[in-house]
């Protein structure tokens, strides 16, 4: 025999689950993922749980002044010069001209390579927003 296990549920989910239970499985305390249906639910699971720790980690980030220097220097004025001094924005631009400095390549696009490289910086900043919206 292989441990096979009938088990009768209101679900999928529930038989399942039942047929576990009744072979001394254990639920764990902490992170567990039981997934059945048919290929299109499981996505739909997988992507609400994508969206769930995408959400976890951006509540999560320790944001710099580095990060709010950066949202500022994108957007019109300055609506988080509260969370750094003017001295830290000076570091910030001097390092950003450091690292542009760097780059070697033929037609340098300073304009546009300025506007990723901040756009990387403020993206922590920005998630973490929206995640304290949701």
């Amino acid at each position: 025999s292989t441990g096979e296990v009938g088990c009768l549920g209101d679900s999928t989910a529930e038989a399942l689950l039942k047929g576990m239970l009744s072979v001394g499985y254990r639920i764990p305390k902490k992170a567990v993922l039981i997934s059945s249906g048919d290929a299109l639910q499981k996505a739909d699971l997988l992507n609400a749980v994508a969206a769930k720790i995408d959400h976890d980690i951006f509540l999560g980030y320790r944001l710099y002044a580095n990060n709010y220097v950066a949202a500022d220097m994108l957007e019109p004025g300055t609506a988080h010069s509260s969370n750094y001094t003017a001295e830290e924005r000076t570091r910030f631009e001097k390092y950003l001209q450091q690292q542009l400095q760097k780059i070697e390549v033929p037609n340098k696009d300073v304009a546009y390579l300025t506007e990723m490289m901040l756009h990387m910086y403020a993206n922590p900043l920005y998630n973490q927003q929206k995640a304290l919206q949701q």
